[in-house]
């Protein structure tokens, strides 16, 4: 097929056929791929800990508590870190220690 630009040159078409569509699919595979890996790789990769709620209740004067299950929980970890003990070693002579 021929085509006569406004420029007044021709330019020669190539016509579209079922022979020339045969690499549509396989990229249209690899790019679903691509972005469906993309979306996991993002949703994984997020923080965690912006998506976890802390569990509390609101009192008859609008006032918001934890519940008594982090409660028991937050006592317990302070109470670890109170009693959890920290050493140190000291080199008395320099050089590598094995």
């Amino acid at each position: 097929m021929v085509f006569i630009s406004p420029q007044k040159q021709v330019v020669k078409v190539k016509k579209v056929t079922a022979k020339s569509r045969k690499h549509i699919i396989p990229i249209a595979i690899v790019l679903s791929i691509l972005f469906s890996g993309t979306i996991v790789v993002l949703y994984f990769s997020s923080d965690k800990r912006s998506r976890q709620t802390i569990p509390t209740y609101i009192d008859e004067q609008g006032e918001v508590h934890l519940s008594q299950e982090r409660k028991d929980k937050l006592a317990k970890e302070l109470d670890e870190i109170d009693h959890s003990q920290q050493y140190a070693l000291l080199a008395t002579y320099p050089g590598y220690y094995p």
